[in-house]
């Protein structure tokens, strides 16, 4: 079964997608832009920005921050130390369901950076022990860097 919704771009630059009428997900994003830009990088992020804004990192909306089951080589996730955002990991319910499953997928910075599934209670996989992610999955590459400038 395929699954199809439509991206929207409504007032003030907040982003939407609609399964036929309802919103299943919203940006929630809460500056006011004039002229938009959504834009494809090269990346796979999808960004949408103001066009008069010669930065090319202020970003009003970015799909790397709404991660569902799938990151890309240059995703990060944790917290934004700068915007107080955590960026995690929540798989959809179903194929056919955007709406979060029952875990998450987190990185948690306090003490030994760890990584922690959710479910309830939590459950962790390990600290990083300085080369990779102790007791997580061995076949993945994991890079820890940590700056307090959201970089």
């Amino acid at each position: 079964m395929s699954v199809s919704g439509i991206l929207k771009v409504i007032e003030l630059g907040v982003m939407v997608i609609l399964n036929n009428t309802n919103i299943v997900w919203c940006s929630n994003t809460s500056t006011v832009a004039k002229n938009l830009i959504l834009q494809l990088l090269d990346s796979g992020n999808l960004v949408l920005r103001e066009a008069m804004d010669d930065n090319p990192e202020h970003f009003l909306c970015q799909s790397f921050e709404y991660l569902s089951d799938t990151t890309l080589p240059s995703t990060k996730f944790g917290l934004n130390y700068v915007t107080g955002r955590e960026i995690y990991l929540s798989p959809w319910r179903t194929n056919e369901d955007p709406s979060p499953g029952n875990f998450t997928f987190h990185l948690d910075p306090t003490g030994y950076p760890q990584v922690i599934i959710k479910r309830g209670n939590l459950s962790r996989t390990g600290p990083w022990n300085g080369i990779r992610l102790s007791k997580a999955f061995p076949t993945y590459r994991y890079e820890l860097f940590m700056s307090k400038n959201g970089t």
